[in-house]
């Protein structure tokens, strides 16, 4: 009585199917919320340097207080305002100037704290027309945020728009 069993069965072959399909969705998902993860990081990262960065364009006068009369090595920090939420105008063309500058936007990045982050910086009235704007242009991103701030320009009211978005 020498019975034998055979190995390759069809139980077996359906078993290691379900298996692999199992494994295959499991991988697949776990990339899915991976990505989600770090988008969401990344996100969070984007808001907070956002946020930070316009806090200090409109209520800072920057570092020193007449930085735009200063060489881009003498400033340490840039700053809009006269005194809170009331812009300068000559310090605004100046940052602008700095932005659509290729040598200095990553400097300014880097001094402004934006990390791997572009940014742009506009200045609208309250009829939408745009007074001032750097010339940033996005290209594809993960993600772009803007922050809209309420200032007094040349004694007029206008919203002084950030946005940020993922470099690529």
């Amino acid at each position: 009585m020498n019975k034998k069993g055979q190995f390759f069965s069809p139980d077996l072959i359906i078993a290691v199917l379900i298996f692999l399909t199992i494994l295959f969705f499991f991988f697949n998902a776990s990339d899915a919320i991976f990505s989600r993860v770090d988008l969401s990081e990344n996100l969070t990262a984007a808001d907070e340097v956002s946020h930070n960065t316009m806090n200090i364009l409109i209520y800072s006068p920057g570092v020193p207080f007449n930085w735009e009369t200063k060489n881009f090595s003498q400033i340490s920090l840039f700053g809009l305002a006269i005194q809170k939420n009331v812009i300068d105008e000559a310090k605004l063309v100046k940052l602008i100037s700095f932005l659509d500058n290729d040598d200095e936007y990553l400097l300014i990045k880097e001094k402004m704290g934006l990390g791997k982050n572009e940014f742009k910086l506009e200045l609208v009235n309250y009829d939408g027309n745009v007074l001032y704007s750097s010339n940033h242009v996005f290209g594809a991103s993960k993600y772009k945020l803007s922050y809209e701030r309420i200032v007094l320009f040349n004694g007029q009211q206008a919203i002084l728009r950030g946005t940020i978005a993922d470099e690529k």
